[in-house]
């Protein structure tokens, strides 16, 4: 990893102060990162994945309904992804065209949402 990709991943990362960041692979160009976000009302942890490329822009991924949104305006606000941009992370089970994956978290007596 060059000095300035270094850089850069540093300021990526503290952009996000609510995520323990935790392990990442170099690529080369882009560098993949990930780490987790505490759920205060069940004591669980949310994943958020983010890859940087050199030119400081980002895509990422996260299972967190309660900061999904804010992750993405936060990039946005420091031009490392388009406003407007956000997608919702969906649940494996709630696909009807997915139902043949066999191994997946089952979230019992939920409402789908």
């Amino acid at each position: 990893m060059s000095p300035k990709m270094a850089k850069t991943l540093v300021d990526v990362c503290n952009e996000l102060p609510f995520v323990n960041w935790d392990r990442y692979i170099d690529l080369g160009s882009t560098v993949l990162i990930f780490g987790w976000i505490d759920r205060k009302q069940d004591n669980y942890k949310d994943f958020v994945s983010v890859e940087v490329n050199s030119r400081g822009q980002v895509q990422y991924t996260t299972s967190s309904a309660e900061y999904s949104e804010e992750i993405a305006e936060i990039y946005a606000a420091y031009g490392r992804l388009p406003r407007g941009s956000h997608e919702s992370c969906q649940r494996v089970e709630d696909n009807e065209l997915l139902k043949g994956i066999r191994h997946f978290i089952k979230i019992r007596d939920r409402q789908q949402s």
